[in-house]
């Protein structure tokens, strides 16, 4: 190891450690308020703050899968996957990422996969109770109506759970199917952004990435949620629109941007949150290198394809009598009517950052420092400013472990640049084992 590497390292490892601590004595010294005031209706919750569920250490043989996985990932992935084309790479990728995600929430008991599926305050319970789609439709802006159903209804636009009713009414409305959507989910996410990098970086660098996706520890989390699904849609949306700006031909690129747009919107219908997340798309839309032809025109023909499509969605659910601004705004006054209004943002406001820090592990936080001239530095610095505007929003108090799982793929590839990958591909693998075998959680 060279002497600039071995600067590197101990820098990186040094604030780490900095910030572990600090997440440490925050949450151990703000975290107690939760655990002694009982308007705030957390409990159980909040033991594990600034994480969501409570520290029980209950290792399993189970956990013998994941880390296989993340072993073969560690010493064999860089090996096989420059033997196959960038296609046939992605795959393996998205195939392992799937594994180790799905292995890691199987660890303490396959049930534990279809147990978020099934909770209460999920969206499956509502299957058999909500009105015909048209119906749901209609009404989903209005407040008296959603009054009846589970807090995830609320909290969301309709998109997911009309999914979920136009396959019950194929046949397919079983938690199974549901568990099956977070998984596929979680595996096209790798080679989504595999796709993002290459892109706007090259070939090699999406593939020095790839391994970092796999083993990334907000795998435990995004394995049982819907948050998988939505993060799928957005991260392709964003590959398409950086597809269309690298197509040769004006049918091409409005091909490409209108898919981009459409799965774009998808991601809005499914998840407020998304309307942060549009500055990724936006700023690949501004700032991608790799155009074809006259860059403004270029620009122009797959923006504005992507932007009409998404205009002609969002109108289309107007037309069936849901208005997504009306939406947001039913959905916030049930977040300002609830636990939040009990919820100090002066304790958020740090606590989300903790937890997002946890979720995407230390490599991550060590790359961020290492992004230099590296033209992946446009996804990540647009999901940064993403983050910061959701942590900025007051929308965001607890459970950002899971609600922020849309971003954090995009911050993975401040990973391209770091020295010596295998040591840190170790750390994040070694994260996510004890995070499995430590916390117990809702998802």
């Amino acid at each position: 190891m060279t002497l600039h590497a071995q600067r590197f390292v101990r820098t990186r490892l040094l604030t780490i450690f900095a910030a572990a601590l600090f997440v440490l004595w925050w949450s151990i010294d703000r975290g107690a308020i939760f655990r002694t005031d009982e308007q705030l209706r957390l409990d159980v919750k909040v033991e594990a703050a600034p994480l969501v569920g409570r520290w029980i250490w209950q290792p399993t043989l189970g956990l013998i899968l994941p880390f296989v996985i993340g072993v073969v990932t560690i010493w064999k992935f860089g090996s096989i996957a420059r033997r196959l084309s960038f296609a046939r790479a992605s795959i393996l990728a998205g195939i392992l990422c799937g594994g180790f995600g799905v292995t890691l929430a199987g660890a303490q008991g396959w049930s534990e996969i279809m147990g978020p599926v099934v909770d209460p305050s999920e969206y499956w319970v509502n299957l058999d109770v909500l009105p015909p789609i048209a119906e749901t439709v209609r009404r989903w802006s209005d407040w008296e109506f959603l009054l009846d159903y589970t807090v995830h209804l609320k909290g969301h636009p309709p998109g997911f759970i009309l999914l979920l009713q136009v396959l019950e009414v194929v046949g397919l409305g079983q938690p199974w199917v549901v568990a099956t959507l977070c998984w596929l989910g979680l595996a096209a996410v790798a080679p989504g952004v595999m796709s993002c990098v290459k892109q706007l970086a090259d070939e090699d660098t999406a593939r020095a990435v790839a391994p970092f996706l796999i083993l990334s520890p907000y795998a435990i989390w995004m394995a049982t949620s819907a948050d998988a699904f939505y993060t799928c849609l957005l991260v392709w949306g964003v590959a398409f629109i950086l597809a269309g700006l690298a197509a040769s031909s004006t049918t091409r690129r409005i091909a490409f941007g209108s898919g981009g747009g459409f799965l774009l919107c998808a991601g809005l219908f499914c998840t407020y949150g998304a309307a942060t997340f549009m500055v990724v798309p936006a700023a690949a839309l501004l700032f991608a290198k790799q155009v074809q032809g006259n860059p403004a025109v270029t620009r122009i023909q797959v923006g504005g394809a992507a932007a009409l499509t998404a205009a002609v969605v969002t109108l289309a659910f107007w037309a069936a009598g849901f208005w997504w601004f009306d939406g947001l705004k039913t959905t916030q006054d049930f977040y300002h009517w609830g636990t939040a209004q009990f919820r100090p943002w002066q304790y958020f406001i740090i606590a989300n950052l903790a937890a997002l820090t946890i979720a995407v592990g230390p490599a991550v936080v060590g790359g961020l420092g290492r992004l230099g001239r590296n033209r992946v530095w446009v996804l990540v610095g647009a999901a940064a400013i993403a983050i910061t505007a959701a942590n900025l929003s007051n929308y965001s108090k607890a459970e950002t472990e899971r609600i922020w799982i849309i971003f954090m793929p995009m911050l993975v590839p401040a990973t391209a640049a770091l020295p010596h990958p295998r040591w840190w591909l170790a750390g994040q693998l070694v994260l996510a084992l004890l995070l499995e075998a430590w916390l117990q959680g809702k998802w």
